[in-house]
């Protein structure tokens, strides 16, 4: 239940959470929607605790700075993956229009938070969380899904390589 009355900033409107060893990784949809924020929070950080973008190496990236929006405008409940040594996160994405194929954006998981894809999810209608398994294969849902979940494989090493990090691999 905490941080239940704190106000640390990630926490209106929040959409999910996800993590890897370092950092926790929050999506947050905001206000009029300009301001739908993806979190990346040192897990040194207290949740709890007033936290603000590029201070005390927290990291935040806008849906606005994607050329996503304003076409798509809500973020869901992301899951964090590594290829490699390198690690994504992974969030599902819904448009404003009726019509608008739901998706799944990629992000670099580092302090750039840098967008680098997006794919639509053209049989769904809705897409409020993402999950992928060890093998990375990418699992979603509508909202009201009937105990249905959809399986999508991506294929990470078609495109890995074109994001390598110098002296890392």
């Amino acid at each position: 239940d905490s941080p239940s009355d704190a106000q640390p900033g990630w926490h209106d409107e929040a959409q999910g959470l996800a993590h890897d060893p370092d950092h926790w990784f929050v999506t947050q949809n905001k206000g009029d929607k300009t301001e739908a924020t993806l979190w990346r929070i040192p897990v040194s950080i207290n949740l709890a605790t007033g936290v603000t973008c590029n201070v005390h190496g927290v990291s935040c990236s806008r849906l606005s700075e994607t050329g996503l929006y304003p076409v798509y405008d809500h973020y869901g409940d992301p899951d964090y993956h590594e290829v490699n040594g390198v690690g994504y996160v992974l969030i599902p994405l819904e448009g404003r229009e009726a019509g608008t194929p739901p998706g799944v954006a990629i992000f670099r998981a580092d302090e750039t938070l840098r967008f680098l894809a997006f794919t639509p999810f053209p049989v769904q209608t809705g897409a409020p969380w993402v999950a992928v398994d060890a093998a990375g294969v990418l699992y979603s849902s509508n909202f009201q899904s009937g105990g249905l979940v959809r399986r999508y494989r991506l294929d990470w090493a078609a495109w890995y390589p074109w994001h390598r990090v110098p002296g890392r691999n």
